[in-house]
């Protein structure tokens, strides 16, 4: 079928695409992301592991995390301690900057190389839940998107809900 839109398979994992984009999100949204775990999955996350996600070195903040009352093999929970981390991740938010940033640049490079960004619109897809990573190309190329998921869940990211369709359920249904 020549008629048919090219299709590209793009290399990268769902990370690839958040990080960069947390520079567009408030600071507020962008340190839950940093944060975020399923503690209902048995999910744990340690503030070491944030350092690593981020590609910074925990112990060359580990005086300013003591300040914080913190320390790399942390596990965060709910509560105060995630507070704190948050505090003490907006504190360090410069560099934590500097790093998104150069990832962006590079992510971009790719998405150029590949030939994503000669484009003015594209679809995306994807096995689904949320629309993590149509959500950020999207915000990131600024072009529009359709994303096709094998499912959606009804707490789609509000951007996308109306570009995106599921295969085995639509928003929840």
């Amino acid at each position: 079928y020549p008629e048919l839109p090219t299709a590209k398979y793009i290399f990268a994992s769902r990370r690839v695409y958040q990080y960069p984009f947390l520079l567009k999100m408030s600071r507020e949204e962008a340190l839950n992301v940093l944060t975020a775990y399923n503690g209902e999955l048995g999910q744990q996350l340690t503030v070491e592991e944030i350092f690593e996600n981020l590609g910074l070195i925990a112990d060359d903040y580990s005086k300013k995390m003591s300040v914080f009352g913190l320390d790399k093999n942390d596990i965060i929970l709910q509560g105060k301690s995630i507070d704190r981390v948050k505090r003490f991740l907006d504190s360090i938010w410069e560099d934590i900057e500097k790093t998104l940033a150069s990832e962006k640049t590079l992510l971009l490079k790719y998405l150029e190389q590949e030939g994503i960004t000669r484009n003015s619109a594209i679809s995306v897809v994807d096995v689904g839940w949320r629309g993590s990573t149509h959500q950020a190309i999207k915000g990131l190329l600024n072009i529009d998107i359709d994303g096709y998921y094998l499912g959606s869940l009804k707490h789609m990211h509000k951007e996308i809900m109306n570009e995106s369709y599921g295969y085995f359920f639509e928003l929840g249904y």
